[in-house]
């Protein structure tokens, strides 16, 4: 492996799945220019997006994987609250209950499904986890 290759490790990046990240997020942006008939405020709109996830994906790397399991029944919670705030205050439409800006304020727009199944799994991960040893010194 390359020195390039070696610094990815560093930070917590997969090479491999780097690379087929980036050819993906590539693909998409050459259908999308020539979808929007060469309109560059819309192709540069969504660079601009994915250059932001990118970098969200480096920083939220360098968070050690304990904090996430620490903060799992936490945001569980959350995702299941906010899947209550549609099922309360949601607006029906197609036959479907959805969030919608009339119905909700700005601060609840978000949509708590795909991060109660990510979180879901994390309790489960957590509940099945093999107890902790507690070992006595003494002194």
């Amino acid at each position: 492996m390359g020195s390039a290759g070696q610094r990815l490790i560093r930070i917590h990046l997969d090479p491999l799945m780097l690379a087929v990240l980036l050819t993906i997020l590539g693909y998409g942006l050459v259908v999308l220019y020539s979808a929007v008939d060469r309109n560059l405020t819309l192709f540069g709109n969504q660079a601009a997006r994915i250059g932001l996830a990118l970098a969200l994906m480096v920083a939220v790397a360098q968070i050690h994987p304990r904090v996430y399991l620490r903060w799992t029944p936490v945001a569980y919670v959350g995702g299941f609250v906010l899947l209550l705030l549609v099922l309360l205050v949601g607006v029906e439409a197609k036959g479907s209950r959805r969030c919608s800006p009339a119905s909700m304020s700005s601060s609840c727009q978000l949509y708590g499904m795909p991060f109660s199944s990510m979180y879901q799994r994390g309790m489960e991960a957590r509940l099945r986890a093999p107890p902790k040893r507690v070992t006595v010194t003494r002194f």
